[in-house]
Protein backbone atom coordinates (compact mmCIF):
# COMPACT_ATOMS: atom_id res chain seq x y z
CA UNK A 1 0.00 0.00 0.00
CA UNK A 2 1.48 3.32 -0.94
CA UNK A 3 -1.39 5.53 1.06
CA UNK A 4 -0.17 6.34 5.00
CA UNK A 5 -2.62 7.06 7.83
CA UNK A 6 -1.78 10.53 7.17
CA UNK A 7 -2.82 10.64 3.61
CA UNK A 8 -6.47 9.07 3.75
CA UNK A 9 -9.86 10.27 4.16
CA UNK A 10 -12.39 7.95 4.85
CA UNK A 11 -15.75 9.13 4.33
CA UNK A 12 -17.78 9.50 7.15
CA UNK A 13 -21.24 7.83 7.04
CA UNK A 14 -22.95 8.74 9.87
CA UNK A 15 -21.54 9.90 13.33
CA UNK A 16 -23.05 10.28 16.66
CA UNK A 17 -21.83 12.11 19.70
CA UNK A 18 -19.87 8.61 20.45
CA UNK A 19 -19.27 6.63 17.08
CA UNK A 20 -18.63 7.24 13.53
CA UNK A 21 -19.47 4.80 10.61
CA UNK A 22 -17.17 4.67 7.63
CA UNK A 23 -17.28 2.34 4.83
CA UNK A 24 -15.97 -1.44 4.77
CA UNK A 25 -13.62 -0.26 2.43
CA UNK A 26 -12.21 2.55 4.46
CA UNK A 27 -12.16 0.69 7.10
CA UNK A 28 -9.66 -2.35 5.55
CA UNK A 29 -7.72 0.20 4.46
CA UNK A 30 -7.22 1.21 7.77
CA UNK A 31 -6.38 -2.15 8.98
CA UNK A 32 -3.90 -2.78 6.21
CA UNK A 33 -1.93 0.12 7.38
CA UNK A 34 -2.06 -0.24 11.02
CA UNK A 35 -0.99 -3.60 9.66
CA UNK A 36 1.90 -1.93 7.90
CA UNK A 37 2.86 0.20 10.69
CA UNK A 38 2.81 -2.88 13.27
CA UNK A 39 5.53 -4.65 10.68
CA UNK A 40 7.47 -1.16 10.22
CA UNK A 41 7.80 -1.17 14.17
CA UNK A 42 8.98 -4.97 14.58
CA UNK A 43 11.46 -3.94 11.74
CA UNK A 44 12.70 -1.69 14.01
CA UNK A 45 12.87 -3.42 16.87
CA UNK A 46 14.80 -6.48 15.51
CA UNK A 47 17.29 -3.89 13.99
CA UNK A 48 17.73 -2.36 17.32
CA UNK A 49 17.82 -5.59 18.48
CA UNK A 50 20.73 -6.57 16.46
CA UNK A 51 22.15 -3.26 17.53
CA UNK A 52 22.25 -3.53 21.10
CA UNK A 53 24.08 -6.53 20.78
CA UNK A 54 27.55 -5.46 22.26
CA UNK A 55 30.55 -7.61 23.65
CA UNK A 56 31.66 -7.25 27.36
CA UNK A 57 34.71 -6.76 28.81
CA UNK A 58 35.03 -10.32 29.31
CA UNK A 59 34.07 -11.80 25.55
CA UNK A 60 30.26 -12.29 26.93
CA UNK A 61 27.67 -11.30 24.42
CA UNK A 62 25.27 -8.83 26.03
CA UNK A 63 21.62 -7.91 24.66
CA UNK A 64 18.68 -6.02 24.85
CA UNK A 65 15.76 -8.29 23.41
CA UNK A 66 13.59 -6.26 21.18
CA UNK A 67 10.94 -6.87 24.24
CA UNK A 68 13.31 -4.48 27.12
CA UNK A 69 14.30 -1.93 23.41
CA UNK A 70 10.27 -2.06 23.05
CA UNK A 71 9.43 -1.51 26.52
CA UNK A 72 12.23 1.33 27.61
CA UNK A 73 11.21 2.99 24.18
CA UNK A 74 7.23 2.77 25.66
CA UNK A 75 8.26 4.13 28.59
CA UNK A 76 10.22 7.42 26.75
CA UNK A 77 13.95 5.92 27.58
CA UNK A 78 15.85 8.34 24.56
CA UNK A 79 18.17 5.87 22.49
CA UNK A 80 21.02 8.38 23.90
CA UNK A 81 20.19 6.94 27.13
CA UNK A 82 20.15 2.98 26.15
CA UNK A 83 23.37 3.12 24.98
CA UNK A 84 25.07 5.25 27.24
CA UNK A 85 24.09 2.79 29.56
CA UNK A 86 24.86 -0.39 27.35
CA UNK A 87 28.00 1.17 27.34
CA UNK A 88 27.96 1.65 31.03
CA UNK A 89 28.82 4.82 31.24
CA UNK A 90 27.83 7.88 32.82
CA UNK A 91 26.71 10.92 31.77
CA UNK A 92 29.64 12.63 33.11
CA UNK A 93 32.14 9.77 31.08
CA UNK A 94 29.98 10.00 28.10
CA UNK A 95 30.49 14.10 27.95
CA UNK A 96 34.07 13.62 28.77
CA UNK A 97 34.47 11.20 25.78
CA UNK A 98 32.39 12.97 23.30
CA UNK A 99 33.23 16.80 24.02
CA UNK A 100 29.70 17.37 24.33
CA UNK A 101 28.65 19.09 27.90
CA UNK A 102 27.03 17.03 30.65
CA UNK A 103 23.95 19.16 30.49
CA UNK A 104 23.32 18.89 26.55
CA UNK A 105 23.46 15.04 27.16
CA UNK A 106 21.04 15.16 29.85
CA UNK A 107 19.21 17.42 28.20
CA UNK A 108 19.01 15.07 25.07
CA UNK A 109 17.94 11.94 27.42
CA UNK A 110 15.29 14.14 29.04
CA UNK A 111 13.73 15.35 25.67
CA UNK A 112 14.41 18.90 26.51
CA UNK A 113 16.93 18.90 23.25
CA UNK A 114 17.26 16.77 20.22
CA UNK A 115 20.53 17.44 19.63
CA UNK A 116 22.09 18.28 16.52
CA UNK A 117 23.73 16.18 14.00
CA UNK A 118 26.96 17.54 14.74
CA UNK A 119 26.38 16.61 18.29
CA UNK A 120 24.87 13.08 17.65
CA UNK A 121 27.73 12.23 15.05
CA UNK A 122 29.99 13.19 17.88
CA UNK A 123 27.89 11.21 20.58
CA UNK A 124 27.74 8.33 18.11
CA UNK A 125 31.15 8.40 17.48
CA UNK A 126 32.13 8.25 21.59
CA UNK A 127 29.02 5.08 21.66
CA UNK A 128 30.87 3.87 18.47
CA UNK A 129 27.17 3.51 16.72
CA UNK A 130 25.79 4.62 13.96
CA UNK A 131 24.04 7.90 14.42
CA UNK A 132 20.95 6.12 13.31
CA UNK A 133 20.92 4.62 16.45
CA UNK A 134 20.69 7.92 18.29
CA UNK A 135 17.74 8.99 16.48
CA UNK A 136 14.34 8.87 18.30
CA UNK A 137 11.82 7.23 16.03
CA UNK A 138 8.36 9.98 15.74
Amino acid sequence: MSASLNTISPKILAQTQDTVTISKDDLRLMQGLIEEMEDERATFLYEMEKKAALQSPHGEMLTYTATEVDQMLDEGVHPLAIWRKRRKLTQQKLAEQSGISLSYIAEIETHVKTGSVRVLLKLAKALDVPIEALIEEE
